[in-house]
């Protein structure tokens, strides 16, 4: 085979690929760039699983939702099931897995910027109870890269493993699974523990984040947006380790939240020691989840308070 048909064989290959995957991406929408929620072929699930950062950037830019939930998978456990039960007209959940405080912040000034105070009812800003941590790249950022960029959104790797994923589930009812599961309640629960334990040995102080987080409040302040800042439960056994094993940090973390006027807190509730109210030491199961959601948005002061 000589150069030239070689580079000929080499270019149609390349183009069909891409061909093939910008149609694909295109066809299904993963991400909802081109069709809203709920008129695209896509199924929710596998967006939410490739790529949750693109996903919730691009609900924001569609909702017609007034009152807005941002933060880690602690926020997540507020799923539109519980949302539904509780208050169902105002609220979207935009909380991203593991997200950092870079990337929470991020998403409150984005906010504003795409949505203007007026359009803006109340924010309810879950803090990671892990804000010690703030070293991963800031996925906003990629996610805001591909969203706005039609030849990137429809070439893109983790959109196409998305479509790929519909396209499977379509013709086989096969689920593609993207994370690895930790086996019983009981192997994942003692996995976070030991997780919890080792972590308390390499955490430093989070000034720059409390500061990052902090200078965002007062941009809300300053808006006049009405907002929570929530530190959902936790087990008592992971307080137990961050304060044993980090008494310094974990006392300046409840001092950052204290000194909020905004922060409602449900660390020390008395549901937190009870194993059957969790999915895991971090995260409510879906009663305990809703049990939190309505204290929080009713007012009811049963569960969170400024204790």
């Amino acid at each position: 085979m000589n150069s030239r048909i070689f580079l000929s064989w080499f270019l149609s290959t390349v183009a069909t690929y891409f061909v093939f995957v910008s149609a694909l991406n295109f066809f299904y929408d993963p991400f909802y760039k081109y069709q809203p929620l709920g008129k695209s072929r896509s199924h929710f699930q596998f967006a939410k699983s490739y790529n949750e950062a693109l996903l919730k950037l691009s609900l924001l830019g569609q909702t017609d939702k007034r009152s807005f939930i941002i933060g880690d998978s602690r926020g997540n456990v507020f799923t539109e099931d519980v949302i539904k039960e509780v208050d169902e007209s105002r609220w979207i959940n935009l909380s991203m897995g593991g997200a950092q405080p870079k990337e929470i912040v991020g998403f409150v000034d984005r906010l504003i910027e795409k949505r203007g105070k007026n359009s803006i009812d109340e924010i309810m800003i879950v803090l990671p109870i892990r804000l010690f941590v703030d070293r991963r790249v800031n996925r906003l950022n990629e996610a805001e890269s591909i969203l706005d960029n039609n030849f990137v959104y429809l070439t893109n790797t983790l959109v196409f493993r998305s479509s790929m994923a519909n396209l499977i589930f379509d013709f086989t009812g096969i689920v593609l699974k993207t994370q690895k599961q930790k086996g019983s309640k009981e192997e994942a629960w003692k996995f976070w523990l030991a997780h919890a334990k080792k972590k308390t040995l390499v955490w430093e102080m989070p000034n720059k984040q409390m500061q990052s987080y902090k200078e965002v409040f007062e941009r809300l302040r300053e808006n006049g947006i009405k907002f929570k800042i929530v530190s959902p439960p936790v087990y008592n056994g992971v307080v137990d380790i961050y304060s044993a094993g980090m008494p310094d940090i974990w006392d300046a973390y409840l001092s950052f939240l204290q000194s909020q006027p905004e922060t409602v807190i449900c660390l020390s509730a008395s549901y937190n020691s009870d194993y059957g109210m969790f999915n895991d030491p971090y995260h409510a199961n879906k009663l305990f989840a809703k049990i939190i959601f309505d204290d929080l948005v009713n007012q009811r002061g049963s569960v969170c308070g400024r204790n």
